[in-house]
C-alpha cells in the first residue's frame, strides 16, 4: 500500500467519498502536515518516506477521519532528538489550527510540560490518577519557545526562590521524589479550547 492508499480508504470507509474526492483530500492532509510536494508523496510507499515522513504520513491519516479526540502513545519515541524537536513543534501547532483535543502518552517529562495544557500523574499498576497539574505556562502551540520559558527550563535540583510553580512539580519534585510517591507515570492533555494531555510511564 502506498501512502496515499492508506489514507484514501481511511477517507473513503469514515466519509463515503468518491476515489477523486478522496485522494484531493488525501493530499490536502499531507499539506496540512507539511509533507513537501505532497502531489508525489502521495504515491511513494512508507519505505521511501523518513522516520519524521512517516509520522507525519501518520498524522495525516488520523486527521483526515476528522476524529473528536486524537490518541498518540508515545509518538516521537522512535526519532532522533533534532527530528522529534521538530515533529512536536508541526504537531502543537497543527492541533492548535485544527482545535483538537489530544491525549498523549510519554516518558519525556519535558516533553510534556512543552505539548500540554494539563499533567496527570499516575500511580503504579493498577495505574490510577493521583494528581492533576496545570501546565501554566503560554504559547503550548509554540513548544520551542515554551521551552525557553525559564519556568520550564530550570533542572530538578535547583534552589528556587519562593513557591515552586506546579508544572515543577513535573520536572522537578515528582522526579526527585517519585519512589517515595509511588509514582508510575504521567498524563498530559491537549484539549481543544485549552491544550494537551501527556501519559508518562516508568518514572
Amino acid at each position: 500500500y502506498t501512502v496515499g492508499n492508506q489514507i484514501i480508504e481511511a477517507i473513503q470507509r469514515h466519509q463515503g467519498l468518491d476515489a477523486a474526492a478522496a485522494r484531493a483530500k488525501a493530499i490536502d492532509m499531507l499539506k496540512l502536515v507539511r509533507i513537501p510536494s505532497p502531489e508525489k508523496r502521495i504515491d511513494d510507499y512508507p519505505h521511501q518516506l523518513s522516520g519524521g515522513m512517516r509520522q507525519r504520513a501518520a498524522l495525516a491519516r488520523t486527521l483526515a477521519v476528522e476524529p473528536t479526540v486524537l490518541l498518540m502513545d508515545e509518538p516521537f519515541s522512535a526519532l532522533d532528538a533534532q527530528t522529534k524537536m521538530v515533529l512536536q513543534q508541526d504537531l502543537a501547532m497543527t492541533l492548535a489550527e485544527e482545535r483538537k483535543t489530544t491525549l498523549f502518552i510519554t516518558h519525556d517529562l519535558t516533553e510534556a510540560i512543552a505539548l500540554s495544557d494539563r499533567v496527570l500523574v499516575m500511580s503504579k499498576r493498577p495505574g490510577t490518577i493521583i494528581e492533576e497539574i496545570p501546565i501554566e505556562i503560554p504559547g503550548r502551540e509554540n513548544p520551542m519557545v515554551r521551552r525557553r520559558d525559564p519556568r520550564e527550563v530550570r533542572g530538578a535540583g535547583e534552589e528556587l526562590p519562593g513557591p515552586l510553580p506546579r508544572h515543577r512539580q513535573v520536572d522537578g519534585v515528582l522526579r526527585q521524589h517519585a519512589a517515595d510517591l509511588g509514582l508510575h507515570g504521567v498524563i498530559g492533555l491537549h484539549q481543544r479550547q485549552a491544550g494537551a494531555t501527556y501519559i508518562e510511564a516508568d518514572l
